[in-house]
């Protein structure tokens, strides 16, 4: 049995040919950067699962340029030490899927799949995701996503996430935070008006009869009951 704690490009030095790579419950507490340079011609498939301990993906996926890895598995890891961002897989050029599913993500950066230009498919079903930034991939490749089992919160920060949904590219049955609403079956982006940006220039008309407006621009309001009159004056 082997015992890995430590990963570094050392250990991969006589496996240059190597085309795919698994690794699964493993104690890795710490991934040198360029861990897989001695594999970044060949290397076509990479799976990385539950591991023991939260672990950056940084330096596998962002420090060396792969030239022929086309699919990652990153599923069922207990979380990642840093949220992902634009550097995280800078060196994906050429990978068309990848798999993030029951990972603990709760938060994703903008742009953190852009660097992949060829990501076809992304999974990230059954984490603790409540949005999405537009701009987190690349829409003119992608044309499968699945984001079933994440805890959305189904605002106009999301309405570009259910056109996807309308137009088949996001996948699976997606429901809206907290009454577990389908995509298809929610209003995303209501006009509501604003209480942060109050009307500056509205005007309100009245034809209350007992309602004057006087030279002076005061406005005098009698409101009259059949015990008492109660008079107001506004300026």
């Amino acid at each position: 049995k082997l015992t890995l704690n430590s990963l570094s490009k050392e250990f991969f030095e006589g496996l240059r040919s190597l085309k795919q790579l698994s690794f699964r419950k493993c104690n890795i507490k710490e991934i040198q950067s360029n861990a897989l340079e001695y594999l970044q011609n060949n290397l076509e498939t990479l799976q990385i699962q539950e591991l023991k301990y939260p672990w950056d993906p940084l330096n596998l996926t962002g420090t060396t340029q792969m030239h022929k890895l086309s699919s990652i598995d990153f599923s069922d890891n207990p979380g990642y030490s840093t949220i992902f961002n634009d550097k995280t897989f800078s060196g994906l050029y050429f990978c068309k899927q990848l798999y993030l599913m029951r990972s603990q993500l709760t938060k994703i950066g903008e742009g953190a799949f852009v660097p992949m230009k060829n990501l076809m498919t992304i999974h990230l079903e059954d984490n603790v995701l409540t949005d999405l930034n537009e701009n987190v991939f690349n829409h003119d490749t992608i044309n499968y996503v699945q984001i079933d089992g994440n805890k959305w919160i189904c605002d106009c920060n999301l309405e570009w996430l259910q056109k996807l949904y309308e137009n088949g590219i996001v996948k699976g049955k997606p429901v809206c935070q907290p009454w577990l609403i389908p995509f298809n079956e929610t209003i995303f982006c209501e006009d509501y008006p604003s209480t942060s940006n109050p009307c500056v220039n509205c005007i309100e008309t009245t034809t209350n009869p007992d309602e004057t407006i006087t030279s002076d621009r005061t406005t005098t309001i009698t409101e009259s009951t059949t015990d008492e009159t109660t008079t107001g004056e506004l300026t």
